[in-house]
């Protein structure tokens, strides 16, 4: 299925064929429903646990199967460990957002998050087109004062 995923750095050219081998390894090892944690998944499935933890988070989608992946702790919880699992498909849902989309974005616009939705927007500016991390980390402050002001 062509052009299935997306993301900032996401080129299909290049990355369409491998993560939906990915996605299918660690999709089959995780339909038998046993705990297994990121690590766990990466080592049957050759995946490193970053990229099993975004596989698990497409699964949940609805292009991707919307799958019921659960998670809980394993061990102390201080230790910070979690573990997953595929436990059948999430049920249809209403959506949360309103049907009117015209509305939502224009309570976006006006409403007190406006000034952190232009500071969400500036701060993908900033990642996209530097490399410099003071001007990232200036960016990441607006949006963090703009989020912290509402």
């Amino acid at each position: 299925m062509p052009n299935t995923f997306d993301g900032q750095t996401y080129e299909p050219e290049h990355d369409e064929d491998r993560l939906g081998k990915q996605l299918e390894r660690v999709r089959q090892l995780v339909l038998d429903g046993e705990w297994r944690t990121l690590d766990e998944i990466g080592a049957h499935s050759g995946a490193p646990p970053a990229s099993v933890s975004a596989r698990l988070r497409d699964l949940r989608k609805e292009r991707f199967g919307q799958y019921n992946v659960e998670r809980r702790r394993r061990g102390a919880p201080k230790d910070g460990l979690w573990e997953y699992r595929i436990n059948g498909k999430l049920p249809d849902e209403e959506p949360v957002f309103p049907s009117d989309r015209a509305a939502l974005v224009s309570a976006l616009q006006t409403g007190p998050e406006a000034s952190v939705l232009a500071a969400a927007r500036e701060y993908a500016e900033t990642c996209k087109n530097t490399d410099d991390p003071a001007e990232v980390q200036s960016a990441l402050d607006r949006l963090t004062r703009a989020a912290l002001d509402l």
